[in-house]
């Protein structure tokens, strides 16, 4: 029993000095974050509505899908369930939180562009062809992206970070998706 108690007592006189250990890492843990939270709005990044896009594969930066059925671009959703359906290694999907940049144009102003294209007889009948002449009209109009029925099409991957991105100010305009995060290949290989 006495060793026992001897090292219950050692314990219950270090708590206190662990306890204060685990306050301060966590305040200089809370401190990073909020830092990186600052970035990324200064950088003009939308942490308040952070987005999901699921996968199976390794990689570093998007490659714009050019056969999604809104246009090209990266896709991703505000929900998190659902997306894993598109992944086609079920074993391997995951989800990637993301943060992205700029106006998302809204249903409301996806029509509006198109009408602006009806108008002046510039809106394709053939569907991509319609869809890229629709993304071109929101880039002039200063979009970044589209969302429509549940889904958002980030046209610029540059325009898309990982919420664990460093959102360094001098990689701004990468594409990469840490930008600069230590770690940064932890992810793998470009791919999409």
């Amino acid at each position: 029993m006495g060793r026992a108690s001897s090292l219950l007592d050692g314990i219950k006189q270090a708590t206190p000095v662990v306890k204060s250990r685990v306050a301060q890492v966590t305040a200089a843990m809370d401190s990073v974050l909020k830092a990186g939270m600052q970035r990324a709005k200064d950088q003009g990044f939308d942490v308040d509505s952070p987005l999901v896009h699921w996968t199976d594969k390794d990689f570093d930066s998007f490659t714009p899908s050019v056969e999604g059925k809104y246009g090209p671009g990266v896709y991703a959703m505000k929900e998190f369930s659902g997306g894993q359906s598109y992944v086609k290694n079920q074993d391997g999907a995951r989800a990637m939180p993301l943060y992205t940049r700029g106006p998302i144009a809204n249903r409301e102003q996806i029509l509006q562009a198109e009408n602006t294209l009806k108008n002046t007889d510039s809106l394709p009948a053939d569907y991509k062809e319609r869809m890229a002449s629709i993304q071109g009209q929101l880039k002039k109009e200063g979009f970044t992206g589209l969302e429509w029925a549940g889904e958002t099409v980030v046209f610029d991957p540059s325009n898309i970070r990982s919420v664990y991105a460093q959102f360094d100010p001098a990689k701004r305009t990468s594409s990469n998706l840490l930008a600069s995060a230590a770690g940064a290949g932890i992810l793998g290989a470009t791919s999409s």
